[in-house]
This record gives C-alpha cells, structure tokens and sequence, in this order.
C-alpha cells in the first residue's frame, strides 16, 4: 500500500503581515489540495464570496466608500458585471452579440461555484479540496477579484469597498490563488514562472534530456 505523505508546504508568496503570518499555505495531500488560512484570511475570504453570491443572485452591490481624493466611488451590478464578463472585441456589435450568446452560462457556472465553495465550507482555516471543489474555488476566487478592481489593461485600480481595504483584500485574494496553483499544478506553475523569468531577461536552466 503506497504511502500518503503530506508533501512539504509550499513556500509562501503572501505579503507577511504584522505578526508575521502568512495569510494561505498549501500542501499536497495525495490527490487533494490542503489549505490552511489563517482565521482573518478565512473570514475576509467568506465575507468577499458572500459578496460575490449577492453581486450574483440580487444585484445587491458591497459598499463602495470613496476612492481617490475623497471622490465616491459608484458601482452597480451592471458595473461589476462588466468587470467579470468583458468586452470581447472592439467592435460594439461582435461585443455585443458574443455577450448575448454566452454571458448567461458563465454567470450560471460562477454563481454555482460560489454557492458549492459557500455551501462546503463553512469558514473553518483549514480545508481540504478534491479536483472539483478546487475548481470552483479558483472560479469563484477569480470572478471576485473585480469586486475590488476593475480591468483596465493589466493596471489595477483599487477602491475601498465595505470598509475593507480593498488593495490588501485583492492582493491576499490574488495571491491565495497563486499558492492553490502551485499546490494542484506544481509543473505548470514552474514553467510560468519560467516564462516570467525569461521574459525579464533572467537566466534559465536549459531542459535537460
């Protein structure tokens, strides 16, 4: 009988925080992703995917608060909407047409992926997730990224929203995607991680036969 030893953590990639903890770690645990949050990383989590499931199934929109020298920043669904299912083309009428054809069905696979993350996680710091449930974590994760920010080229513009900051909310969202994607996925996050390198003019190791 093969053994099922607990792969060694991940290294880190999240920001420390002042006590020095790290928000998300990962392991493998035989076909399983294990994650451990801290409590805070747990509840900010939970609070951003309730978030999400209300932009989703009411319209109901998270308090924006104020962005840049005071100004309000104003959301709507509609907004939000458009963050998460952008604009395919340049052109109104393709944009347009590809969005009547296929945004209901994704909004569909989204909202019941945060409703099984909601539904199967009750807010503990740690979780183990099976294949699918990985994917609907990293489904529902991704689509609320833009609760907080929303696409403009590769730039992101932070606002604050329901008295959170929302650039350290996006971040320990962002990063706690990337840790996931190490622990399910270790090659391709290494041959990312090449590319990057690569595309920095940094060194690479050549393949080896």
């Amino acid at each position: 009988m093969a053994e099922n030893k607990l792969d060694a953590l991940d290294p880190p990639v999240t920001r420390h925080t002042e006590a020095d903890e790290v928000p998300a770690q990962t392991a493998r645990e035989g076909d399983r992703v294990l994650l451990r949050l801290t409590p805070t990383a747990a509840a900010t989590v939970r609070m951003v995917l309730r978030q999400l499931l209300d932009v989703l199934e009411s319209g109901t929109v998270p308090e924006a608060g104020r962005g840049p020298f005071g100004r309000r920043v104003r959301l709507t669904q509609n907004i939000l909407l458009r963050r998460m299912f952008p604009a395919v083309s340049a052109d109104p009428a393709i944009s347009a047409d590809f969005r009547a054809r296929h945004e209901p069905g994704v909004r569909a696979e989204v909202l019941v992926a945060t409703r099984r993350v909601l539904g199967g996680w009750t807010g503990v710091a740690e979780v183990r997730l099976e294949a699918d449930e990985f994917d609907d974590w990293m489904t529902a994760l991704g689509a609320a990224r833009f609760l907080f920010s929303p696409r403009k080229g590769t730039r992101l513009v932070h606002r604050t929203v329901g008295g959170h900051d929302a650039a350290a909310t996006l971040t320990m969202i962002q990063d706690l995607m990337e840790v996931l994607v190490h622990a399910a996925c270790p090659d391709l996050a290494q041959q990312l991680e090449a590319a990057v390198a690569w595309g920095h003019g940094e060194p690479m190791t050549a393949p080896r036969d």
